[in-house]
């Protein structure tokens, strides 16, 4: 009986193959033939796949933010708080810092040789996942573009300045920031509780900022 191939799942172990190896030869420096040598595959069996190396890019991008998601999914509850959702979110990436940066240097490597090609596919990749991010924490589109912006950014920075523990402040800061702002927005939509849980915030914010006021007298 033949054996029954899961072309879907293929196709991921591929991409996952070639990921690895454009991060550590680059993706202009290998030609299709040594990437089928160098994930064992026969070349035939690879372009069946992919018809070109810039196919093979553009699948591992669409195929990133799938991973993500579904990865994601299972570290956190939908029945969590926004606030709570953008911790995990921001944790996974915190924790998944090198493929980040790995996915970044593949982006600039593309957009170097092929920046009309560079456009499309990240403009897909951005657009799908800050979708995803609406979606996870129940925000509007403009703010998870702000917040895949910012995530992007870090990843960024921590690549072209190798600071230590700068990625994990970072992150860290971006979570403090728009987790009160996705707390407050939250609690305006669930009614008297949420009301009044925002109306503590506030009295919060306002005691910080007359201690901090007292503070600067006294100085």
């Amino acid at each position: 009986m033949p054996k029954i191939v899961d072309h879907d799942e293929q196709r991921k172990v591929l991409l996952k193959a070639c990921f690895d190896l454009f991060a550590r030869k680059g993706f202009r420096r290998v030609t299709m033939r040594e990437i089928a040598k160098e994930i064992g595959v026969s070349t035939g069996a690879l372009y069946h796949y992919f018809p070109t190396k810039e196919h093979i890019l553009e699948q591992m991008f669409a195929c990133a933010v799938e991973d993500d998601i579904e990865a994601y999914g299972r570290h956190t509850s939908s029945h969590l708080p926004p606030a709570e959702r953008l911790r995990s979110l921001s944790q996974f990436w915190l924790g998944n810092e090198r493929y980040y940066q790995n996915l970044l240097l593949l982006a600039l490597d593309l957009f170097r040789n092929s920046p009309g090609e560079s456009e499309r596919v990240f403009r897909d990749y951005a657009d799908h996942y800050q979708a995803a991010v609406a979606n996870i924490l129940g925000t509007n589109p403009r703010l998870s573009e702000f917040i895949v912006t910012h995530l992007l950014g870090i990843v960024v920075r921590s690549v072209l300045t190798r600071r230590p523990f700068m990625y994990a402040e970072q992150a860290a800061f971006m979570r403090e920031v728009l987790g009160s702002l996705l707390a407050g927005a939250n609690g305006r939509k669930t009614g008297p509780n949420g009301k009044a849980a925002a109306k503590a915030s506030r009295q919060t914010d306002a005691r910080r900022r007359r201690s901090s006021a007292l503070t600067s007298i006294a100085d």
